[in-house]
């Protein structure tokens, strides 16, 4: 796993407050999403590449005065099905 993320938030906001959020299907076991929300954020980065884990892929995300945007391309499946086989 690699994971770099940088940032600055505002310690005296709560605020979190879903924006948008779009997913759709790539192929039959790998997903994109995008999604933007309102935070406490002042600026900031993010990105983490992810495998052999639940939902392995790779995540940014930037952030710009109390706005996100993220963006992910990832796997659906739980890495357990190919450890241990399915799970119920």
């Amino acid at each position: 796993m690699i994971h770099i993320s940088a940032g600055i938030s505002n310690p005296f906001s709560q605020r979190w407050k879903s924006h948008f959020a779009k997913s759709w299907a790539v192929t039959k076991n790998k997903s994109c999403e995008i999604e933007g929300y309102y935070d406490n954020s002042i600026i900031g980065f993010g990105l983490s590449i992810t495998a052999r884990t639940d939902h392995a892929g790779v995540r940014a995300s930037l952030s710009f005065f109390g706005y996100t945007i993220e963006a992910s391309f990832y796997d659906i499946r739980h890495w357990a099905e190919f450890t241990a086989g399915p799970t119920v």
